[in-house]
This record gives C-alpha cells, structure tokens and sequence, in this order.
C-alpha cells in the first residue's frame, strides 16, 4: 500500500489546493493545475498520480518515496494496463499459460513498457492524444496486449508441438471418430477463441470485452482457429 496519498502529497504543498471529488472506481480526473492554474492537470487516486500536461508546466506528483527511480514511476504508472493485458492473455491461452511462464509474462510487460519509454513511444503517445490520461492508458494497454499476445502465441504453438508430439496424444487421435463434432475437437485442443464461443457459450462482443480487443479481431481469431481445427482434424485422420 502507498505510505501517502496523492491529496496529502499536493496539499502538502500547496495548502488548501482544491482537488476533485475522487468519486468511485479508477480513473483520472481532470480539473485546473494548483501548481500553473491552466485546465490541463489529472489526478488519479488509485494509483496516487498527478500530473499537468500544459506545456509551460509539466508538474508531476505521485504517492511513493521520492527516492523510487523511473522505473518504479513507470510500474506504478501503467500498472493497470499491464495487470490487464497480462490477465487478457491468460484468459486467450487458458491452460497452455502455466505458472511459471506467468512471471516471464510479467517480465517481459514490464521490459516492453521500458522500451516504450527509452524509444520515445510513450511521449510521441502522449502528444497524439493531447496530453489525455484516458487515452494515453487505451494506447499502452493496446501495445501491451499486442505485445504480449505475439509472446504468448510463440509460446503457445511450442507447447503444443510438444504436446501433440507424446507418443499417448497421437495415438489416441488415430481414433477420433471422422463424425466428430467441431465442439468437442475445439474443447480437446484448447482453442481459446473456440473455448469462449462454444464451451463458454460467449457472445464476440462479450469476448471482445473481456480481452479488450474490437469484435472484428475476435472474429478474425475465430476464423483462424477454426482453420487450424479443420487442418488439425484432417491430418490427424490421414
């Protein structure tokens, strides 16, 4: 838990600083900087930032010992965005994802949004949504999930090469039955997109939510798995 609160941190400065309602749930609240007085600062309570995207400004504040390096500013930044991507894709990849490839998951999210940052990704980001937190957080949780979801597939089709490779997997796909139903081969081989529509009984738009991706990208991924099926269900009867 934050040892401050961002409040305290600006009142603390500047007594009797007239901040916004926190309200509920996570967010960043825009209202005029105490520090310039120009309409262009945020806080945001749940994660103990502020900052002031006028040009003649750029105060930041965040709720942590001031001696915690950039790096940690970054974590505690956008750790929402990587808390969702990383859940995003544990949810697509289901069993496949274990609980040791979970830290690396972590890792690499951490080392991608250093990246961002040392290249100059997240500045030419924040310039192209005008300063705006909100948009800002759509933008890295987009690159995160895209990220993440390139790493997790590599090691997706790695684990399932080896697991179509044991001698007991092949010989029980001898006998699969030629009338064998779509469901139950997507329920087999664990398909995620397959799982959510068939299994799970889920709707694109309710999947398209709950990875944070548009309905046409969940439609085009139930396109593709259903083709690996197709191939997969032929070669496995030839």
């Amino acid at each position: 838990m934050n040892p401050r609160r961002i409040d305290d941190v600006l009142r603390g400065e500047i007594p009797g600083a007239e901040l916004p309602d926190p309200g509920d749930g996570y967010g960043w609240l825009r209202f005029p900087c105490p520090f310039c007085g120009k309409p262009r600062a945020a806080v945001n309570y749940t994660i103990g930032m502020f900052v002031c995207h006028h040009g003649s400004c750029g105060e930041r504040r965040w709720a942590r010992p001031d001696d915690a390096g950039p790096g940690e500013y970054l974590k505690c930044r956008y750790e929402m965005q990587i808390r969702q991507a990383v859940k995003n894709v544990r949810r697509r990849y289901g069993g496949w994802i274990k609980g040791e490839d979970v830290y690396d998951l972590w890792q690499h999210a951490w080392l991608m949004l250093a990246e961002y940052d040392e290249t100059g990704q997240l500045d030419d980001w924040e310039s192209e949504v005008n300063g705006d937190p909100n948009q800002l957080d759509r933008y890295v949780l987009n690159a995160v999930n895209c990220d993440l979801m390139d790493w997790a597939k590599k090691l997706y089709r790695r684990k399932r090469g080896e697991y179509l490779s044991e001698p007991d997997v092949l010989d029980r796909t001898q006998l699969r039955s030629a009338d064998e139903s779509p469901e139950d081969i997507a329920m087999w081989i664990n398909w995620p997109t397959l799982e959510m529509l068939i299994k799970d009984r889920m709707t694109e738009q309710e999947i398209a939510a709950e990875m944070g991706v548009s309905v046409r990208t969940v439609k085009r991924r139930a396109a593709e798995e259903k083709a690996e099926a197709r191939e997969f269900y032929v070669t496995t009867l030839l």
